[in-house]
């Protein structure tokens, strides 16, 4: 029996799907199928039961899942009690980080962290939203900031803020407006946010609410970007709602809805990082910075 089996145990009950679970597990669907099939010839039961919408935990399965996750989280508790043996915490700590430091109260964070590990190397890595989350998954980057909802089994998800976003347009476009509201926007250019980045996402999602199909005249990764091409007249599109406040006392724009949409800001982890003591240090100085309690 190994771990990774019990992995996808956890996977499949909690989704209830094969499909869902090979996807959350980032593994094909013969490959689970493959592993609970060996699982259940090893421990001589069935674990579940096919159904037309998919898979159910047979009664075996239903008192075997809690054993399973037990195991799961011992072995999580092992290797953080390997890491408290140490005499010194040596080595490196990547940060994935998006839109702008102050936002990411990076200066308090790398206080904290020297302060309880001084030995430790601290380096920060500066990338759109999505590409933190990505390389967080995979383990490239230890841990990082997302802006957006975590899709992700594999990846813990504490939740900082909510971040408003607001409809901004060039300064100059009351024509263009004119008779417009949310729901008509798409009738006038978007600028949209490029690939991976977390303005993406929420762009869709709000074209999605206002059942919107708009001309996305041009994509960019930045909200430097957003503001110059929005200022150059290309299109409207989303900010930050703060930033918004400051380029439009700047007379670079014009907010035309504030408060539009709001996005949830998170600090993602591997879970199989969660609990080893660098990390769980790491989430108390997040939750001190951000006055997140229990």
């Amino acid at each position: 029996m190994e771990l990774y089996q019990l992995r996808t145990f956890v996977a499949v009950a909690h989704h209830g799907h094969l499909t869902k679970a090979s996807e959350a597990l980032h593994l094909s669907q013969p490959a689970v199928t493959a592993q609970i099939k060996a699982l259940e010839e090893e421990l001589a039961v069935p674990l579940f039961s096919r159904t037309p919408n998919g898979v159910v935990l047979t009664p075996a399965g239903q008192e075997l899942v809690k054993d399973a996750e037990r195991v799961l989280g011992m072995a999580r508790d092992m290797r953080g009690k390997a890491l408290q043996l140490k005499m010194e915490v040596l080595g490196k700590l990547t940060i994935g980080t998006i839109l702008d430091p102050v936002l990411m109260r990076i200066g308090g964070l790398f206080k904290g962290v020297k302060e309880r590990f001084p030995l430790l190397e601290l380096q920060t890595c500066h990338q759109a939203s999505g590409h933190v989350l990505n390389n967080v998954r995979k383990k490239e980057l230890d841990c990082g900031f997302y802006l957006g909802n975590n899709p992700y089994s594999n990846v813990f998800a504490l939740r900082l803020s909510e971040l408003d976003f607001s409809v901004i347009a060039p300064p100059n476009w009351e024509a263009e407006l004119d008779g417009l509201d949310l729901d008509s926007s798409d009738k006038v250019p978007w600028v949209a946010g490029g690939p991976f980045t977390g303005y993406e996402k929420i762009q869709q999602e709000f074209f999605r609410q206002h059942n919107l199909s708009p001309h996305k005249n041009i994509e960019v990764d930045h909200e430097s970007s957003i503001i110059a091409t929005v200022t150059a007249g290309a299109g409207i599109s989303l900010l930050r709602h703060e930033v918004a406040v400051k380029a439009e006392a700047d007379g670079l724009l014009k907010i035309w809805h504030p408060h539009a949409i709001t996005a949830h800001l998170s600090f993602v982890t591997h879970v199989d990082h969660r609990d080893e003591l660098i990390m769980r240090s790491m989430l108390e100085i997040v939750k001190n910075e951000w006055g997140i309690h229990p």
